[in-house]
């Protein structure tokens, strides 16, 4: 199979095996939206408990956006002790399937993700909160919403670039050691006084357009970028069962 057909034939594939993650993931984004659908924090109340909500929520945007391209599945919590992504692709490699085709699959599969269960997220906090509507304008928070699932994605390219080009123990320490610095950044910032939140929604709503389109461009680049590194270390490694 060549081109976009071995494309679409995986993702056939890993919807029909994996339909059970997409729900997961999904269901994982409306809760989180659903408790962080008061974010809308009054500005001037600056006392430990209000700095200490803000800098919960700033660590989940930061931890949970780039997690959006993911399926939830039994699948991700055996990469250190089975790699049954490397495990995949090995069996996938004895078949007529190009490496780009894999590289192009699972690229789309997080796009689509990223993009609907990250739209879903930011839909549902506007939607439930009536009091963070009064504050901010739908279009301010659109163009916001745009910078986090841009930021979630080129994570997520990262993450796929370990997840297809290393073994599945380095992706876990990657992935690891990665969510340890968010924590420590994200309680050092509360104490300071600093949140990323607003920062992101001060800033897309004094320019919604400018930050909408560095957004999408962002992404475009984190796209073409990781898709390409992916599938130049796939080239390299090698893959058994």
């Amino acid at each position: 199979m060549r081109g976009w057909r071995a494309v679409r034939t995986i993702i056939a594939f890993e919807m029909r095996r994996e339909w059970t993650g997409v729900l997961v993931t999904f269901l994982f984004a409306c809760y989180f939206g659903i408790i962080f659908s008061g974010s809308a924090i009054d500005p001037a109340d600056r006392s430990a408990a209000a700095r200490f909500y803000e800098g919960v929520r700033d660590w989940v945007y930061l931890f949970g956006f780039p997690l959006f391209g993911c399926m939830m599945n039994r699948t991700i919590f055996a990469y250190w002790r089975d790699d049954p992504f490397t495990r995949r692709i090995a069996h996938w490699r004895t078949m007529p399937i190009p490496l780009s085709a894999i590289v192009g699959a699972r690229y789309a599969q997080a796009v689509l993700m990223t993009a609907i269960v990250g739209s879903g997220f930011i839909a549902l906090q506007y939607a439930i909160h009536g009091g963070f509507r009064e504050r901010v304008e739908l279009s301010d928070w659109i163009a916001a919403g745009l910078v986090w699932i841009a930021y979630g994605f080129v994570i997520q390219s990262a993450y796929i670039l370990l997840e297809l080009g290393f073994a599945g123990k380095t992706f876990v320490k990657w992935y690891l050691g990665y969510s340890a610095i968010l924590a420590l950044l994200c309680a050092l910032l509360a104490w300071q006084d600093v949140n990323v939140f607003d920062e992101v929604l001060a800033a897309s709503t004094a320019r919604p357009l400018l930050w909408s389109a560095v957004a999408l461009a962002a992404f475009a680049a984190a796209l073409w970028t990781g898709s390409r590194l992916t599938l130049r270390r796939m080239q390299r490694r090698r893959y058994t069962f």
